[in-house]
Parts: C-alpha cells; sequence; structure tokens
C-alpha cells in the first residue's frame, strides 16, 4: 500500500479472489469474495484491527535463556510466523491475530511443548517455553530410482493412532526441508508416535495419507521414496448445456479407506 493505504493487484486472471492485508502492528485482516470478469475492479475496502502481542523467553533444559532458537506460531493447523529469539532467548510478536494461537520453540538439538495462547481473550499474552524435550527424527528422500531428491518438504504429523492408549486431538506439524545430499532431520517429542510425508512443494496442510512413512523420535535413516506425481485430465459436462463450463474449480481428496478398491482420489 502508499502512504495513503491504496493498493492495486494488476493482471489477475478471471476468477474469484479474497485479498489479505499483513501488517506488522495490525492483526491480518481479510476482503470478502471478489470475482474478478473483464473489467476493473475498484472501491475494496479492508479494515484492520489491532493486532494482539505475545513476548517473552525461550529456556534451555537448565531453565538458561536458549539465544537463536526458533519459535512458532501456528493457527487452525497452519504455521503463521516464525521469530528467532535474541542472545537472551527474550521474543515478540506483534500483529498477531486475536485469537487462540498454537506457539512452539526449537533448536539444534531440542524443542518444547506446545503452548496454547488465547488472544482472544487478551491483547498482550507474556510466556514462557522450555526446550526440554529432546529427540529427533533423521533420514533421506530418494526418488523411484533411489536417488537423493534435494529441496523436498518433509513434515511429520502426529499419528494418534498409535498412541498407547490410542487418543486423537491435534497438535502442529514439524517440517524440514532436505539438503543437497536428500538427507533430513525433524525435531520430534519423544513420547509421540509420528507418519512422516515428503512433498515436492510446500503445501499449507500436510496431512497423513496412505504414502506416509510412520517414525518415532530417535528412528535414523529413515527412507521416504517420492514417486512422480500423477495427472488427472478430463472434461465436465451438464446435460443440456451446449457451451462449456468455465471457471470451475476441481479438486482431488486422496481416501484413507485401507480396502484397496477404495483407494482412488475421489474427484
Amino acid at each position: 500500500t502508499n502512504d495513503r493505504g491504496e493498493f492495486t493487484v494488476p493482471a489477475l486472471a478471471r476468477g474469484a479472489y479474497e485479498l489479505q492485508a499483513i501488517d506488522d502492528e495490525y492483526a491480518p485482516a481479510r476482503s470478502t469474495p471478489v470475482k474478478v470478469a473483464d473489467v476493473p475492479i475498484d472501491g475494496i475496502e479492508i479494515t484492520m484491527k489491532d493486532g494482539g502481542v505475545i513476548s517473552g523467553v525461550v529456556l534451555d533444559g537448565e531453565r538458561k535463556p536458549a539465544p537463536f532458537a526458533t519459535l512458532i506460531a501456528s493457527q487452525g493447523g497452519a504455521p503463521l510466523r516464525e521469530v528467532i529469539t535474541d542472545a537472551g532467548g527474550a521474543f515478540e510478536l506483534r500483529g498477531m491475530p486475536r485469537a487462540p494461537l498454537w506457539l512452539r520453540a526449537e533448536s539444534a538439538t531440542a524443542m518444547s511443548r506446545v503452548l496454547w495462547v488465547k488472544l482472544s481473550e487478551k491483547a498482550q499474552a507474556e510466556v514462557e517455553l522450555v526446550l526440554d524435550r529432546i529427540g529427533a527424527i533423521t533420514g533421506t528422500v530418494v526418488d523411484e530410482r533411489g536417488a537423493p531428491l534435494a529441496g523436498i518438504t518433509v513434515t511429520a504429523s502426529p499419528d494418534w493412532k498409535r498412541t498407547n492408549p490410542p487418543r486423537s486431538g491435534w497438535l502442529p506439524g514439524v517440517d524440514a526441508i532436505t539438503d543437497d545430499d536428500g538427507a533430513f532431520m525433524l525435531h520430534a517429542s519423544p513420547d509421540m508416535p509420528y507418519l512422516l510425508e515428503a512433498h515436492r512443494r510446500p503445501i499449507l496442510y500436510a496431512g497423513a495419507s496412505l504414502r506416509s512413512t510412520p517414525a518415532m523420535a530417535g528412528d535414523h535413516d529413515v527412507r521416504i521414496r517420492l514417486v512422480p506425481e500423477g495427472r488427472i485430465t478430463g472434461r465436465i459436462v451438464v446435460a443440456e448445456l451446449d457451451a462449456p463450463l468455465t471457471d470451475v474449480q476441481i479438486g482431488n481428496e486422496p481416501s484413507m479407506a485401507t480396502n484397496a478398491l477404495e483407494r482412488a482420489p475421489q474427484i
């Protein structure tokens, strides 16, 4: 935006859009859905409200300040903001949504428990996170020929079915990027089983699938085979309509059924 808060988004393709405004002091805000056709659209107004502030400190297992640790804030299962602590382990997150958020801190060797912060009740929160959970999962991502793949996103989601006793819930997943040798290291809670997924492109929600690889903290040399992505083509036909349909969104949702006959993606 310019000094009057005005903005221009040029060269958008036809379709429906939702605009999001992000600032360091104000909470993120979204516009109402906007449909782009053949004529320019103006007069869109996005109202931003005061954001929340989360400040605090990250400590190591001996309760000493943890300098340059990574703190991750998540909302609704998706990473929202990431910040590095200073030399004294302190951090501050400004312009946060006034909503419930999950916080997690990690270093090269340990991670903290997940902390739930309710900014919907108070605009400011002072927190403390302790890096007392030591565990990691290491391995390699390879292609169908066994060659290592660099730059692949590997995510680990809690496997609630393998907990003892089995339970349900939600915790933020952890992720890592493979290096030039296809190797990765995930910080993992020592008492939680995980399901690993590898993706060529970062995705917002990386849930488990039929291709997930089970793992536990302490597992090393985990091997994930990433096969080439498939492709589905086709066309949509509506009875008694001569003109082809346009601007139709199509998605696929892989079935989680165990029956082999039910494993095809549902379109």
